[in-house]
């Protein structure tokens, strides 16, 4: 309690986060856009999967 009750003060007053400006050139359609979720189809799921391919030929 005592910590955060010292950075409040020593921090001083807050501001106001203005995300406005950036959220005006976008559209809705950018706004539900989320790059960090993005995934990708790589080699290593067509290699494994030729393997499964070549055991179930195999027995």
């Amino acid at each position: 309690i005592f910590t955060c009750y010292g950075v409040v003060h020593v921090a001083g007053s807050f501001r106001e986060i203005c995300a406005s400006a950036e959220l005006e050139s976008k559209t809705w359609d950018m706004l539900g856009n989320r790059q960090a979720f993005y995934s990708f189809c790589h080699r290593g799921m067509a290699i494994n999967y030729r393997k499964e391919e070549e055991e179930e030929e195999d027995s």
